[in-house]
């Protein structure tokens, strides 16, 4: 078998997921969800952090 072939091959597995990675955690109900009040609340404190930076430094020129 070619090695384009075998790629091509390999990539249609992966897309399709036709056999998912020994490895893979698959996740367990609710986690995507407490995956974006987490995610929301690392913006909010970044966002917190840079509006802090810009009225403190804002007008600040080289």
């Amino acid at each position: 078998m070619s090695s384009w072939f075998r790629k091509i091959l390999e990539g249609a597995r992966q897309v399709l997921v036709l056999s998912p990675p020994v490895n893979y955690i698959r996740p367990a109900r609710g986690d995507f969800a407490q995956d974006v009040k987490n995610l929301r609340g690392d913006f909010e404190q970044v966002a917190s952090d840079m509006r802090k930076g810009v009225a403190k430094y804002g007008d600040y020129k080289i």
